[in-house]
């Protein structure tokens, strides 16, 4: 019996909760432990995912309050013919700004789609609730990028700026590290600028790491950054609580192979070096696997093999690996201004390793 089909043509709503998917696995496997079912349930609904069976609920909705996973999932409907992108047009209930924008816009396809996600936006915007410009294209887009030439130019011949949808951009760090004086936690480096600016942000509030470091991408591969740079972090922080060890140095960047591959080979310098190595973040990474898989920004590179990436995040190796070779990714900045400090919130006396 196939669980998904069973549950869905029982249910009228088009949502199928996950303790009835967990109840059915259950019954199927009477003789798993919990945690096993509650491995199971995961790599199930992930499957679904993957092939496309399931949609996860909008990332802001109540369904994320707590887990791993959502409260329900929605099974799309049966695929009917696409409308045309003048249908699309002519039909959509423009709101606010978009009243005078919508009935004229160029009849292509990035143009509309985008078009009908921001006044989608206005439509649902009850307060508003400022993020950076990359949380908002990927919450508005699917993707972290969409919004980055807007900063200048706006959207529609300027009509439409970031401000209008309450985000802003975030620049470069003059300074890469930010260190937290009351904490003597361990140090975590960021891939990317935006996640940077929130994680450091709360982490003042939640005094969760020592320091945090931007690492500029793949540029952090750099020996010296890799090594001299990084220990002198060490060093300071050590210094500053009298420490006898030096702190962990733990690592969070986009899963996809680039991402996975920048810790992996800093781990490479720092071992011909003879220091010790970064742990990831793993609590950060399981948090933006909570959400829906992207298509992949890079290629799977040679370099990088299946048996480091499970040994660079062991308990989820397996399933990062499934999901980059059927061409999904999640980027970090999944990890945005409401997300982080939940995590925090829920699992403040637990390891991030």
């Amino acid at each position: 019996m196939d669980i998904l089909h069973d549950l869905h043509s029982r249910n009228s709503t088009g949502k199928i909760q996950m303790r009835n998917i967990l109840a059915a696995l259950r019954r199927e496997n009477p003789q798993m432990s919990q945690s096993d079912l509650n491995h199971l349930l995961t790599s199930t609904v992930r499957q679904w995912q993957r092939e496309g069976r399931i949609l996860f609920p909008h990332e802001y909705s109540d369904a994320w309050e707590n887990g791993s996973l959502p409260k329900w999932l929605e099974v799309p409907q049966a695929p009917q013919a696409a409308p045309s992108l003048k249908t699309l047009r002519d039909r959509a209930p423009w709101v606010g700004q978009m009243l005078e924008i919508g009935p004229d816009l160029p009849l292509n396809k990035a143009s509309i789609t985008k078009a009908l996600a921001i006044n989608d936006y206005f439509r649902r915007r009850d307060h508003r609730e400022w993020v950076p410009a990359r949380e908002r294209s990927l919450q508005l887009l699917g993707d972290e990028k969409l919004l980055d030439s807007a900063r200048v130019s706006g959207l529609f011949s300027g009509r439409i700026t970031l401000d209008d949808i309450d985000c802003f951009y975030v620049p470069e760090p003059l300074n890469g590290v930010r260190i937290c004086k009351e904490s003597n936690g361990p140090i975590l480096i960021i891939e990317n600028s935006t996640t940077f600016f929130t994680i450091q942000k709360f982490n003042r509030y939640h005094k969760r790491y020592s320091a945090v470091v931007y690492g500029r991408g793949k540029l952090m591969k750099n020996a010296g950054l890799a090594t001299d740079s990084l220990e002198e972090v060490r060093e300071e922080v050590a210094d500053l609580h009298d420490m006898r060890e030096l702190p962990e140095v733990h690592y969070f960047g986009d899963i996809d192979p680039e991402g996975i591959l920048i810790p992996i080979e800093i781990n490479r310098i720092r071992e011909i070096h003879g220091l010790s190595l970064l742990v990831p973040a793993t609590d950060l990474y399981k948090l933006l696997m909570r959400f829906p898989s992207q298509p992949k920004a890079h290629e799977w590179m040679a370099s990088l093999k299946e048996q480091d990436v499970i040994g660079w995040l062991p308990s989820i190796g397996q399933e990062i690996c499934d999901t980059m070779r059927d061409g999904y990714r999640w980027c970090q900045e999944y990890a945005g201004h409401k997300q982080v400090p939940m995590l925090w919130k829920t699992d403040v006396h637990k390891s991030t390793s």
